[in-house]
């Protein structure tokens, strides 16, 4: 597993996700139950999406078109 980004919050972890999920492209967030429980400490430090390192140099590209979309 590889690191694809942090998010600043679970929601926008789970919109990451879902676009990747679109792709094909599973994604694993370790931080996700501690987002769930403490809300404000995650928001300091970020949710981790993880992805396979298979699977990495697309979902670059495609977080890539997404935070263009996004700015």
């Amino acid at each position: 597993m590889k690191q694809i980004c942090r998010a600043q919050s679970l929601v926008e972890a789970d919109v990451i996700s879902s676009m990747l999920a679109a792709h094909g492209i599973r994604t694993f967030l370790p931080d996700e139950k501690m987002a769930c429980s403490y809300p404000i400490i995650m928001m300091s430090t970020g949710i981790r999406l993880w992805v396979t390192e298979d699977d990495y140099p697309f979902a670059r590209e495609l977080l890539k078109e997404y935070e263009e979309q996004q700015s």
